[in-house]
This record gives structure tokens, sequence and C-alpha cells, in this order.
């Protein structure tokens, strides 16, 4: 058994086997396997020194070498994940994963407390072999099988020990490799992700190798440290549009979050990389409007756990153009999350919404809706999702138009289940700058052209602008604003309209914002451009101006039925011949469209 225990005879790479001349620096390896040092010899000295590189360097050296290997280091299936595994089936059949590892028991006995109690197993059981070797053969065989099922290292016929590691599945042999890897070398080099990173700590962890999660903790530390490029985001280009963005890596900090089921539990270590993240994913969400807009900053925000959305909703720093925002943006992400939470989930979530920070407009418009959806549906329905009584809906609307002193009572006597978080009137930052967020939209020609096909004389024909991106809509102020062209065959101008709608987020099945509503008031500050062209240069045609003394409702359109002036119509039009696009020529411009814009100003 000493043997076991005692470096091999042979030199290692790059020592008294190779001349001097040859040597080069190497990388420093992990001195975790060279051999312990004397104790120090005064207190004055606070370190002991680094021992012997060239050493550390050899032994690194022999990560995934047959040269000295003494062991073998194989990756198998979890007993838990075998499918159709007999009981009582010994370790050593357990299913392989990918290729066995060359070992060196030197290097894994020092830097692995796993490694080196499965090779104290399976020294014992040599020895207890040898022992019993005049034992009746079939009492050698019972205990062979109980060896079998207390030990994941088994002595094949060679004598040769076999160091087992145990994989959830195939996609874990990279992660685990790294981390067999980090007992030679004492590196973390080759890692691509968060995600792989964590793998790494996770198996490390598990196999004891001293060092490896904190290296991996610090590797996801330093990654989330280094400076990112700003994600695209509407207004914060010249245009401020939802356009098309340029695929780029995801971002340190949405890979963190990607993968929760990997956090450790109880290590102070992560619990710091956690709260550093914090800050960078508010720097990448930016704004309400800017996710809502954006549609890769949507996706994203769609695919956050319920642990990030808390961090954006909690935070004084979210920066928004209203409150009613922020609770679409909570609607957006329920939409696609609502199965994976539960219902303390929600009630957290819901909370960090500051009801009293909503225009009367969101108030009566979606959340006394959304309280009567929860008091008929309940929880156990998507329809329920925002947990508020209509009684508790009123408290609050009561608590926003009373008075300071009124406000301190109803806060002091609000009934439990109304959280202090609802009556919080604390304003977040404003996104929408005073220059505003202009979002470009167009008609094709092509577009134009099919709609003046299909309109009828003395029936008026609508067609819908697209913004870039394809885009539809623009969310602000918690609603979906769209844009509505009325074409009137034969007339002398053409109708362009601003439409509030309620988000397909809030109109989920059985929910009352999913049918017919009344006209409810909304509200929206905003500034809409139609351009024609004159000699060449880009003009303004027509402009209209949104604000609160608009007469904007849900659903209907508010704007002017000839916001178009159109050329006089041709004979040979009139007559059923010539071109239907002639009229609209001061319009179309050199790209062939009907161009405008957009723009969201801040609330006045």
């Amino acid at each position: 058994m000493d043997e076991q225990r005692r470096p091999r005879e042979q030199p290692a790479p790059g020592q008294d086997d190779q001349p001097n001349a040859q040597r080069t620096p190497a990388p420093t390896g992990n001195l975790q396997d060279q051999p312990s040092q004397a104790a120090q010899p005064s207190a004055q000295q606070t370190a002991a020194p680094p021992g012997n590189l060239q050493l550390a360097a050899a032994l690194a050296g022999l990560y995934g070498s047959e040269q000295g290997s003494d062991c073998t280091v194989v990756f198998c299936q979890e007993a838990e994940q075998r499918v159709g595994r007999k009981r009582g089936r010994e370790a050593d059949e357990a299913e392989p994963l990918g290729d066995p590892l060359p070992g060196h028991t030197l290097v894994l006995r020092n830097v692995s407390e796993r490694f080196a109690a499965q090779m104290d197993r399976w020294a014992q059981q040599l020895e207890e072999s040898g022992a019993a070797a005049d034992e009746p053969k079939k009492k050698q065989q019972q205990k062979k099988k109980q060896a079998a099922a207390s030990a994941p290292t088994q002595a094949p016929r060679s004598g040769r020990p076999v160091l087992r590691v145990p994989l959830g599945s195939e996609a874990e042999l990279p992660a685990a490799r790294l981390a067999l890897r980090f007992a030679y070398t004492g590196q973390v080099g080759g890692l691509g992700s968060i995600r792989e990173a964590l793998e790494v700590r996770r198996i490390g962890d598990y196999l004891a190798i001293e060092g490896c999660a904190a290296a991996c903790t610090k590797w996801v530390a330093d990654k989330l440290a280094e400076p990112v490029p700003s994600a695209g985001a509407a207004g914060s280009g010249p245009s401020g549009s939802a356009a098309a963005e340029p695929a780029a890596a995801e971002p340190p900090v949405l890979q963190l979050l990607g993968c929760t089921e990997l956090w450790p539990s109880h290590d102070p270590g992560f619990a710091a990389v956690l709260t550093a993240a914090s800050p960078q994913l508010l720097r990448h969400f930016r704004s309400v409007l800017a996710t809502l807009n954006t549609p890769s900053l949507r996706r994203q925000l769609e695919a956050l756990p319920a642990a990030g959305l808390e961090v954006l909703l909690k935070s004084d720093d979210l920066a928004t153009d209203s409150e009613d925002s922020v609770l679409t943006l909570l609607a957006v992400w329920m939409e696609t999350n609502w199965e994976n939470t539960d219902t303390a989930t929600r009630k957290r979530l819901a909370g960090l919404v500051r009801l009293a920070r909503l225009s009367v407009q969101a108030m009566s418009s979606l959340v006394l809706s959304l309280a009567a959806d929860y008091e008929a549906e309940g929880d156990a329905s998507q329809a329920g999702w925002f947990p508020i009584s209509v009684q508790h809906a009123a408290f609050v609307a009561g608590y926003v138009a009373a008075s300071e002193p009124q406000r301190k009572t109803l806060k002091e006597y609000r009934p439990e289940a109304v959280v202090a978080g609802w009556l919080s009137t604390a304003s977040r930052p404003q996104c929408v700058p005073a220059a505003g967020l202009s979002f470009k939209w167009s008609i094709s020609k092509q577009a134009l052209t099919a709609a003046l096909e299909e309109a009828e004389p003395d029936q008026a024909y609508f067609i819908a602008p697209s913004f870039e991106g394809e885009a539809k809509e623009v969310m602000a102020r918690g609603l979906a604003w769209s844009l509505l062209m009325q074409i009137n065959k034969g007339a002398d101008a053409a109708g362009l309209f601003l439409q509030g709608n309620v988000p397909t987020a809030y109109r989920v099945e059985d929910s009352r914002l999913a049918g017919e509503l009344p006209r409810f008031a909304s509200i929206v500050n905003a500034r809409l451009v139609v351009y024609r062209w004159r000699a060449g240069a880009r003009e303004a045609a027509y402009t209209n101006t949104f604000d609160g003394r608009s007469g904007t409702t849900v659903g209907w359109g508010w704007g002017s039925g000839k916001a178009l002036a159109l050329a006089p119509q041709p004979a040979a039009e009139a007559a059923g011949s010539g071109d239907p696009l002639a009229r609209w020529a001061q319009y179309l411009g050199p790209e062939q469209e009907i161009t405008g814009t957009l723009t969201l100003l801040p609330p006045s």
C-alpha cells in the first residue's frame, strides 16, 4: 500500500531527463500537488515559499497523458439517471460517458478528497482480497458484491484503480474534463461561458478539488466586470426606433441569470457575485420603454428568471415614462412565464409595482379589470395573474386621492393584503429625454398600391403603417400605440390617426381585457409627423401633437381625416385608367414609400 503514496520514480517531463539548455519557464501549475513545505522558521515569515515551479509545471503537463499514469478516470451516468438499470448491478457496469482519462494518483490524491477516499477504498479492497485468498469461493463473491455496492471505485484485473465521476448526462463531459484539468494545472482556462464555469464549479465542488470552486467563482466575477457593448435600445440611436439589430453575444449577466439551477447555496463568495450583478442587469435593460420596444431586449426580458425581474422592479433606478409601463413590463413577462411561477412569486412581483404612481387612466382601465379577473378566476388561472381584489384596488385609488394626513392613517391601517409597495409614491427616473424618443414609420409603395386597389368608392379603407423592424406598434404609457391611415377612394385627402390599444400581454384567455372594452380614457404625450418631398428636400407635411387634452380613448383612433392633402385627381384616373399613385407622388419620396415619425415626449 505504501508504494501507492510515493511519487513515481521516473523523471517528470522537463526535469533531469532533459538538458538544461532546453528548459524554458512553464506555467506555475497547481502548487497544491507539490510536497508540503517545512514549517515556517520564524514568526516574521508570513508566507511559505512557492515550492518548485518546475515540478508544478511537470505535474500540470501530465493531464491527459499516459506517461506515468497509474489509474483511470471514468465518467459515467449517475445511478438515478440510468434507464432500465437492474437492481444490484455492480458499479463497474455503470454506463460510461465519453472516453476514459489516464490519471495519476500522485496528483489526484493530493488535490481531491473524494479521489483520495476512492483510492483508500481501492487499496483496502485490494488488501482484503489478498487476505481472503483462502476463504471459500461463495463467501468471496458475497464480499465482492458488498464492496461493489458501497464503493464507486473498482479494481480491474490489472490492479489499476478506476476513479469514477458520475455525471447527469454526456453534456456535462466538457465541464468534467475542465475540472480535472484544474486538478493538474490550477487554472480554469478554456471556459467559454458563465454556464460552463458554474458547471465546472459544481463538479469540482463535488469532487472536492481544492481551489476549483473559488477559481470558477472568480472567473464569473471577472467576466461580469468586463465592459460589454451597450445593448440596442429604443431611443438610443438617431431615430430612437425599434429597428432590427445585429446579432450579439448574450451578455454575461444574462448568462448568469439563465442558469439559476447551478447557483451554489451558502457560498459568501458567490453571494457577492450576485450582488455585483444587480447594477449590471439594470444597465443592460436601461429603461422600460427600451425593453418593451426593442425586440432583442424584450426576448431577453421574457427569458429572465423571476429573481432577475425582481431586481428590475425593486430598483429606484429603473427608468420609465410612467409606472403604467412598469405594470405592462410585468404583464409581458408574466404572459410568457406564468406557468413557471407560483402564488408566492406572483404576489412578490406584483407587490413591486407602485400602483399609487399609476395614471388615473391605467388604474381605471387596467388595474380594476385585473382585479375583477382575480376575483372571478383566482390565481389558478392565468387571467388572475395580478393578485389584487376590486376592494383593495379601490383602497389604493382612495389612497392616491387622499390628503397627506389621510394617507398616513390609511397606510397605518391598510388591509393586510394591500402590499406596502402598492402605496409607494416614489417616482422612478424619466426615460424620455426632453427631445423625445422618435420612431420611424413607413408605408411602402407596394402596400399603398394594394390598398388603393382594394378600397371601394365612398368607403373608408384603413392601412397600418409599419415601424422599423416591421413592428406595428410602439409601447408607451402602458398601452400599445399604432397608426392608421384612412384612404377614401376619390377623396381629396387621406386621414392619419393614433390609436392606443390594450397590449396583447393583458388579453389572456378568460380576462375581461380580452373582450370588448368600454371607451376607457387613454393618454400619451407624442408628436406625429408625415413627410413630403419638394425639390428633392424633405419637409413636414402634417404634424399633430397629443397630450392629456387630446380625446384619445382605448381602442379608438384620434387624429385628422384630412392629414395628407392629395393632388387633384386626373381625369384618366377618374375614368378608371391612369396611375393611382400619381396623387401621392409628393409623399413617396426617393425610396418610394410614405414616411414619418412618432416621437414620444416627456409627460407635461
